[in-house]
């Protein structure tokens, strides 16, 4: 799995905040999270910055229950339909969409080291073969269809005929290729280039430094590309959505001089503009895309005096993410904003993840008796106002391969203090448990009042005594590498919609992302078994039926699945809150007046 950037800043429960997006560099500030969230990324969890007045424009609270879903995401094989992007009413293409956003960086402008969703700058800027749709299906960008070998290994795309850079210079199979060995060269230093081109033959190779192009591409033509996989991967086409595969115009990069990003010659819907550092950031139109945006210009304002609740309903912003304590208000039925609320389940679990290889907690037992003595509910309660879906299972309802029998199944464990103590009675330390430490991201306790509420539990049902070990957010993984307390206190949120994403993700053995040290070779079978399955609803059984396994060995305490809400201006058509973040602009238009302004 790539090196992910962990997530930086006063870290909440789940992602709530602009915290829940990049670190930043010297020279710039994070990317914008008011239309698709930065998803992204593991997340050490705690809740208490959620009303601090340095986090500013979150992402999430309930207004309504989300029933689950779990039908699976279906990927097309051959000659997809391209996505209708017209608005349902007559638009007005030269009004300005304003949002609210931050100074632009580097990893924040460039696909290739970008670390989250394409619903951010960079989605705005480039393109690529697939792009996710509002219901996160798969859908052609620059690709106009594509067939997949009846081995699954080989995927030919054939590209638009119409497309074309900013400049009017034709896009071809060449560009695609160019751009995806940039991604891959070890001097680029992608975090994400091995997730999300890696099961193209060749590319490991690329990144290690031993070949100088990748094996796997081989243009036909300037329109055909053909790609070989190392092994079938039916999520392949689903992880080109994401912006690492995205298309930039080679002679236009420099990666030896970072201001490349701000004179680059486009491939998606739109322009950058104009940006003037800590006051704002423009986008236009970018005419030579092949289906250019009915919204000809999208503003994010950069630094403002008043919140972005108060810019709304004075009409100066048209979508806004919302703090949980506006969020819980707008909710009521009497407030004047309640209509302009829309919200959705995330993709996002907080959890603790558990060690395995560290006693007591080799004792499955012990495990269990953890997880058992976990008050979920209270902790939300407590924290989040009762805000959030107690997590029983490690997948997020909204996403495919979740399995509603499953959830149902665990409810039971979500806090049963009599069968915690039976699994206490029943485990090798049934006379007396060690000290046991917990690690959690933030520079200092009073920060995770979330740890310390576990903290108690535990102490509570099981007699234990926890203690908080705190690890730098802006080095997580290296750091838990070297020194991994019994529990580590994470969280994940999808880059990509499919369960591989979770579960192999956090709890194959050789991944960075297992955080907790966690070893089982029946799970990393199994896992690298699901990789390959081609059978949609057969490879979601399997991961189900790892999840079970997972649940029932211990490996993780799940604690809840977060909702996203936002204020969204009733002039605007096609908006939908999405789960992850996707590239939602395009599909937005304003809805002309009876008097046509």
């Amino acid at each position: 799995m790539s090196k992910f950037k962990i997530i930086f800043g006063i870290l909440i429960f789940l992602c709530l905040s602009v915290a829940c997006q990049e670190q930043e560099s010297p020279i710039t500030s994070v990317e914008p999270t008011n239309v698709a969230q930065e998803e992204s990324e593991p997340t050490a969890i705690s809740l208490e910055a959620l009303e601090s007045e340095e986090v500013e424009e979150p992402t999430s609270i309930p207004t309504s229950t989300i029933e689950p879903t779990a039908e699976p995401t279906e990927i097309p094989t051959s000659t997809p339909i391209p996505p209708t992007l017209e608005p349902t009413a007559d638009p007005i293409v030269s009004k300005e969409l304003v949002l609210l956003g931050n100074n632009p960086s580097l990893t924040s402008l460039d696909p290739a080291r970008h670390t989250g969703t394409a619903g951010g700058y960079v989605g705005l800027l480039y393109s690529g073969l697939v792009i996710l749709d509002p219901t996160l299906q798969v859908q052609p960008d620059l690709a106009e269809s594509w067939e997949i070998s009846e081995d699954g290994t080989i995927y030919t795309f054939i590209l638009r005929e119409d497309i074309a850079f900013a400049s009017g210079k034709s896009i071809t199979a060449q560009d695609i290729i160019a751009s995806w060995e940039r991604a891959t060269a070890p001097e680029t230093e992608s975090t994400t280039a091995n997730t999300y081109l890696g099961d193209i033959l060749g590319v490991e190779e690329k990144l290690d430094g031993d070949a100088s192009t990748i094996a796997g591409l081989n243009p036909i033509d300037e329109r055909t590309l053909e790609v070989t996989l190392t092994d079938p991967i039916p999520s392949f086409l689903t992880k080109l959505a994401y912006p690492t595969s995205f298309v930039v115009d080679i002679e236009t990069v420099t990666n030896a001089n970072d201001n490349w990003i701000f004179n680059i010659n486009p491939s998606g819907p739109y322009i950058l503009d104009e940006f003037v550092a800590d006051e704002f950031l423009s986008f236009r139109s970018n005419e030579s895309y092949h289906s250019p945006p009915a919204i000809s210009e999208v503003i994010y304002l950069i630094s403002t005096e008043k919140t972005g609740v108060e810019l709304f309903a004075e009409g100066a912003v048209d979508i806004v993410s919302l703090r949980l304590s506006d969020a819980l208000q707008i909710s009521d039925s009497t407030h004047p904003l309640r209509d302009n609320l829309f919200s959705t389940t995330d993709l996002c679990t907080p959890l603790v993840a558990i060690n395995n290889q560290l006693p007591p907690m080799d004792d499955p037992n012990i495990r269990l008796a953890f997880a058992l003595a976990a008050d979920r509910d209270g902790l939300n309660q407590t924290l989040a106002n009762g805000a959030f879906h107690i997590a029983t299972t490690i997948l997020p309802p909204e996403l495919p391969g979740f399995s509603p029998e499953l959830a149902q199944e665990w409810e039971t464990a979500v806090f049963n203090e009599e069968a915690a103590r039976e699994a206490l009675a029943a485990s090798a330390y049934a006379d007396g448990l060690p000290p046991i430490i917990i690690s959690a991201g933030g520079f200092e306790e009073g920060q995770r009042a979330d740890i310390s509420l576990l903290i108690d539990d535990w102490r509570e049902v099981l007699g234990a005594e926890v203690t908080m070990s705190m690890v730098d957010p802006n080095n997580f993984e290296p750091s838990l590498q070297e020194n991994r307390g019994h529990l580590v206190s994470y969280g994940w949120c999808a880059d990509y919609p499919d369960p591989e994403n979770f579960l192999d993700v956090m709890y194959h053995s050789e991944s960075i992302f297992n955080v907790g040290g966690y070893i089982n070779p029946e799970i990393d079978t199994l896992l690298e078994e699901a990789r390959s399955v081609s059978d949609t609803q057969e490879r979601f059984a399997l991961y189900q039926e790892i999840e079970t396994m997972l649940l029932a060995d211990g490996a993780v305490i799940p604690l809840a699945h977060t909702i996203s809400n936002s204020l969204v201006s009733d002039q605007l058509e096609g908006y939908v809150e999405t789960p992850m973040g996707i590239r939602i602009i395009p599909y937005l238009s304003f809805i002309a007046s009876e008097d046509g302004e």
